[in-house]
């Protein structure tokens, strides 16, 4: 005799007994955009709803630069730097810097003629000195102006020794009398003196520079050398610059913001911050690949990237899913095929039944 169970039988079936979040490493995939940034290794980023000042957690690193400079995702969440403050790039011009300090690393032909001394030098007449060379220096207006340098091979002793140069300066034309020094160099055609010179601005000004700097300008020459082979610029610097405009953003593997600018110049402005939790799988899912900390999480532990076990951040690519879209097709073809032959199995069963039921 059958007999069929109870009404409150739940049945023979199956029920979820829970959700389980993958938070493994995703392949990682380049892309054009530099603001494009990939957690490599463990961690999160920290983004913040400007409206809302909730807080979320997220490793999708596709983000952008608004309008008022913020760094943000598509939903216009703020990415936060390490001290969990929003990013906000600098928006406003660079402001020009007037040039202090210049350097000049150079080598005088050894095998120069003598062409005269100080006295006899004139930056107009070109037999009196035998090489020149122009560097170009800034005002405090970012106002460019060039400074054109003399070197005189002379002999101050009247000896066998012809290893002595004066340096002469001039600007607009004009002989800067505060800009000269002499270099004296050894058998070896290295420095034996320690020259020094210092443009002074009221030199400058005088010579129709607006604005220099108010201390002058301190030249280096310490690295100059006089070896038996051509006249040679083999360095130039100099700390002045005009204005400029952002012209981009890099980001490095520490999460070093660094913006640069159209002149040349670039600021390291910020370090880009990530979180870790001691239990990933009790953080909440908001959707939009958005996570929120809860009790079951724990706090947020704050780090920076390649620091305390975090990952390094990757610009310019960014992290795909860690779901195999292939594996879970070919499971769910299987689960398919599973379930016909279930349900083969179930129609089997109840021909059976029909055939019992209809003996008599």
């Amino acid at each position: 005799m059958l007999f069929r169970s109870g009404a409150n039988q739940v049945g023979i079936g199956v029920k979820q007994a829970g959700v389980a979040q993958q938070f493994s490493q995703g392949n990682i995939t380049a892309t054009d955009n530099p603001m494009d940034l990939a957690i490599n290794g463990s961690g999160f980023f920290q983004v913040t709803d400007p409206s809302t000042k909730d807080t979320y957690y997220t490793r999708n690193g596709q983000f952008k630069i608004n309008s008022s400079g913020y760094i943000v995702n598509a939903g216009l969440q703020q990415l936060m730097d390490k001290s969990g403050s929003p990013i906000q790039l600098l928006t406003t011009q660079m402001p020009a810097q007037a040039t202090s300090k210049a350097s000049m690393q150079f080598n005088l032909n050894a095998q120069d003629a003598i062409t005269g001394t100080a006295s006899t030098f004139s930056p107009t007449d070109t037999t009196t000195y035998n090489r020149s060379t122009q560097v170009t220096a800034y005002d405090a207006k970012g106002s460019p102006y060039s400074l054109t340098y003399y070197f005189q091979k002379t002999n101050p002793t009247g000896g066998s020794t012809n290893d002595t140069w004066n340096v002469f300066v001039a600007t607009n034309g004009q002989l800067l009398p505060s800009a000269t020094t002499q270099l004296t160099f050894d058998n070896k055609g290295l420095l034996s003196n320690t020259p020094a010179m210092t443009i002074s601005a009221s030199d400058l000004q005088a010579a129709g520079v607006g604005n220099p700097n108010a201390g002058g300008v301190a030249v280096d020459l310490t690295k100059a050398t006089e070896f038996g082979t051509d006249f040679s610029i083999n360095n130039v610097t100099q700390d002045g610059y005009s204005p400029g405009q952002r012209t981009g953003v890099a980001i490095d593997a520490y999460g070093n913001v660094t913006v640069n600018y159209s002149n040349g110049q670039s600021k390291l402005q910020t370090q880009i911050g990530l979180w870790n939790f001691n239990n990933d799988q009790g953080l909440k899912p908001v959707g939009n690949n958005d996570w929120k900390a809860t009790t079951a999480s724990g706090d947020p532990i704050p780090g920076t990237p390649g620091a305390g076990g975090l990952g390094a951040i990757q610009s310019g690519a960014l992290e795909e899913s860690n779901v195999d879209l292939t594996a879970e097709l070919v499971n769910m073809i299987t689960a398919q095929r599973e379930y016909q032959a279930n349900a083969q199995t179930i129609k089997t069963l109840d021909q059976v039944m029909q055939t019992l039921v209809s003996l008599r």
